[in-house]
């Protein structure tokens, strides 16, 4: 199975994406969030790609300007019907047999571990991060919830066999190997990746976006596991070839083989 992957498109700054194509002999799409604001993305992803399944998991960007999460993730999935859009949240979907898991995953903040860092992250984030100011009716209450139901979610799901590959889809970064050198000390880092080794290494390959930077790496700690982020970030209205991520591949193509746990780029 090969998989279109994409994330953080920010069509609502840019629509146009530069050297985008329609038809790079994928079997699925994927796009892991940020993608558009509200059910947008959805409607975009039915327009451009219509032969083929696209799991679309959301990104904190499409709650924003939204009454709620809630809210949004029930107007996403009916927007999604009857189309080849699946919208995942802390669901399952077997395409083919593989299986797909998809979640936001929010973030634990214990990235760096000590829970001096950690409470250190969680004011940072209270402060200054735009999710708390533009998702209606967010708390960092409601934050932390989602994240415990995402991980348990993946938890229980990665924990039953399943005859196939397994790849998991998330919008938050599940590991520190996806933080750029130059969020290695911000003190908002934890807001955008968690440390999640022991649930990467139940995996085939893992996706994820949220971070503006291209990584395709396999963790210390599972070497046999690929996790991969191909973000476009934002890009000016008038110059859609200018991304803030200058090495997005928008026709990346990754494939997933059905009779092993292996994995390639195409």
């Amino acid at each position: 199975m090969r998989l279109h992957i994409l994330s953080d498109l920010h069509l609502e700054i840019c629509p146009d994406i530069d050297g985008l194509s329609l038809d790079t002999q994928s079997d699925v799409v994927v796009l892991a969030g940020d993608i558009h604001r509200g059910v947008r993305g959805v409607h975009w992803a039915t327009k451009h790609f219509r032969d083929k399944p696209v799991v679309y998991v959301p990104g904190n960007h499409e709650f924003y300007g939204q009454r709620s999460i809630a809210h949004t993730i029930k107007a996403l999935r009916e927007a999604a019907k009857t189309t080849n859009v699946h919208v995942l949240d802390d669901d399952e979907l077997i395409i083919d047999g593989v299986r797909f898991l998809g979640s936001t995953l929010w973030t634990d903040f214990n990235l760096f571990g000590g829970s001096a860092r950690a409470i250190t992250a969680r004011r940072e984030a209270a402060l200054f991060l735009n999710d708390f100011k533009a998702i209606g009716q967010f708390k960092l209450r409601e934050w932390d919830e989602r994240h415990a139901r995402s991980r348990m979610f993946l938890h229980e799901r990665l924990s039953t066999k399943h005859d196939g590959p397994t790849v998991v889809v998330t919008h938050h970064a599940p590991h520190v190997g996806s933080v750029h050198q130059s969020y290695a000390d911000d003190p908002l880092t934890p807001a955008f990746v968690s440390q999640l080794p022991e649930l990467v290494s139940k995996t085939n390959l893992w996706i994820h976006g949220h971070v503006h930077n291209t990584f395709i790496y396999e963790p210390a700690e599972c070497p046999d596991i690929q996790v991969v982020c191909n973000p476009r970030g934002y890009a000016p209205r008038d110059k859609p070839r200018q991304n803030e991520n200058p090495v997005f591949s928008p026709n990346l193509v990754l494939a997933v083989r059905r009779t092993t746990e292996s994995y390639h780029e195409q």
